[in-house]
């Protein structure tokens, strides 16, 4: 038997096939649609053609051969995932890459030159499409948070900048930004501007609030949260799009399991986020993988140990960004993040039950009530 090429190291978690197929059944349902719609505006025949084959689930009957043989005959395995994955049926590339990882050139019929190369070209999409999850879930509602001192286009005498990050959400049919309180302090709060990524739209809001806490029980840190609420009124399109549903995706720290996987997402000081030229803030997010540390860093501040493979940055201004954690392989939010080491590898956030306090709080504060 012909030694195997030594691929690279995979810096996505590989997870079990069964894992993938409930988890991208799921994203199927939600998006087929939208995608449908895509394909249709762009006058696109061939994705047309593909997702039309994908709804009447070739990707899924290839995928099933493909396993079937898996083990038994490496080569008949990937030729049917491969036609799998060409149907947009997306384990199948994770289970390609699993394949290459554990298969020889002689066992997938190819020369030791064509086995490197192919193995490291589905390693790669694999890399690619795993971050594509990621993004297309975790960066949803996930803001800088930006300071004008007149809302408007950046000029020299009217520069836009930023400071940390926010979470955009929508909480019992209203929306909200929340960050960390120490992220606005000794910040004019009424110089504070909520754009939408691209449109680049500025969302009004009403002035900034916080709950005192109790000094007792770590004020600091479990009380270090802020929130401006949308006025939805004085905009003329929604904002769903934008922000996170919190009143169902969303669990508590105290559900997370010992060393569980991990994300949290924010906008660190990159000196690449600085637009001199044109006076303002370009948006460059990071999503920072890990697990839940062993102990906490205090009573109610919960750690999060970052992965070795993720470069090693300074993370001031993830502060107030959300962190996610899968339930039933769908991602909840379930924090917030209060600060940050680079140099140690390690977040540290708050519970999303503090966060839905002030929430409901403000809600309950109402004149006619929530």
């Amino acid at each position: 038997m012909l030694a195997k090429p030594i691929l690279t190291e995979r810096t996505y978690e590989l997870e079990s096939p069964e894992v993938y197929q409930r988890r991208y059944k799921y994203i199927d349902g939600v998006t087929l649609e939208a995608r449908e719609k895509v394909a249709e505006d762009e006058e696109n025949e061939r994705l047309k053609l593909v997702l039309y084959g994908k709804k009447l689930g070739l990707g899924e009957d290839a995928y099933c051969k493909g396993m079937s043989w898996f083990g038994r005959n490496d080569r008949r395995a990937f030729e049917e995932l491969k036609i799998s994955s060409q149907w947009l049926h997306i384990p199948a590339v994770f289970e390609i890459d699993r394949l290459f990882s554990i298969s020889s050139p002689e066992e997938m019929e190819m020369t030791p030159e064509r086995f490197a190369e192919s193995a490291m070209e589905w390693r790669e999409l694999a890399e690619s499409l795993a971050w594509k999850e990621l993004e297309d879930a975790l960066l949803t509602g996930t803001r800088p948070v930006l300071w004008q001192q007149f809302a408007g286009k950046p000029c020299a005498h009217n520069a836009r900048f930023g400071k940390g990050s926010l979470f955009l959400v929508m909480y019992r049919g209203e929306q909200f930004a929340v960050t960390a309180k120490h992220v606005v302090a000794g910040i004019d709060p009424s110089i504070f501007r909520l754009l939408l990524p691209e449109s680049k739209h500025i969302l009004p809001v009403h002035p900034g609030q916080y709950l005192a806490g109790d000094p007792s029980h770590h004020e600091e840190e479990l009380g270090d949260i802020f929130t401006w609420r949308v006025d939805t009124d004085g905009v003329r399109f929604k904002a769903d799009w934008w922000s996170w549903r919190l009143d169902d995706l969303v669990r508590t720290a105290s559900d997370l399991q010992p060393r569980q996987r991990i994300y949290a997402v924010g906008f660190p000081e990159f000196e690449e986020n600085i637009d001199i030229e044109n006076f303002d803030i370009e948006e460059h997010p990071f999503i920072a993988s890990g697990r839940l540390a062993d102990a906490p860093l205090i009573d109610g501040v919960f750690s999060m140990v970052v992965d070795a493979h993720l470069p090693v940055l300074d993370l001031n201004g993830m502060s107030g960004g959300p962190v996610f954690a899968r339930f039933d392989d769908i991602f909840h939010y379930v924090g917030m993040t209060i600060r940050g080491s680079g140099s140690a590898g390690r977040l540290h956030f708050i519970s999303s039950e503090h966060i839905i306090a002030l929430l409901d709080h403000i809600l309950a504060a109402e004149p006619d009530g929530p």
